[in-house]
């Protein structure tokens, strides 16, 4: 649920994805089928995380009234966050797929104790 709270109406976006993070392990050492999946989440997390921080923050922030910059500036910073859209789509849609993944992990995942009672023969 938490990471449904956060994916969803955040647009995937890492920073909040991040909260999810310990839910999200745990859930990887109850239901271990979601591992693979919640490898991959932490690792997309991480790199939002760190290229949006790191690497475009200050320059493809969209500031309210971005005519207080001279055009030139304008330009560079719309040219900055056409770069950056490619890579934020690709964050996204891992994202959204290990996401996917996980629900669908946790969703077909056996119970342990229906396991322990189909060993014991009742």
């Amino acid at each position: 649920m938490t990471l449904t709270a956060v994916t969803f109406p955040t647009r995937v976006h890492g920073t909040y994805t991040a909260f999810a993070a310990p839910f999200l392990i745990a859930t990887a050492c109850l239901v271990p089928r979601t591992l693979p999946s919640a490898a991959v989440m932490l690792v997309a997390t991480t790199l939002q995380i760190l290229s949006w921080q790191w690497a475009h923050l200050l320059a493809v922030h969209v500031l309210p009234n971005e005519q207080i910059f001279p055009p030139e500036r304008q330009a560079a910073r719309r040219a900055l966050r056409e770069i950056d859209r490619p890579r934020e789509w690709a964050l996204t849609l891992v994202s959204l797929g290990a996401t996917a993944g996980v629900f669908v992990s946790i969703a077909t995942a056996r119970r342990r104790d229906d396991d322990d009672r189909a060993a014991e023969g009742g």
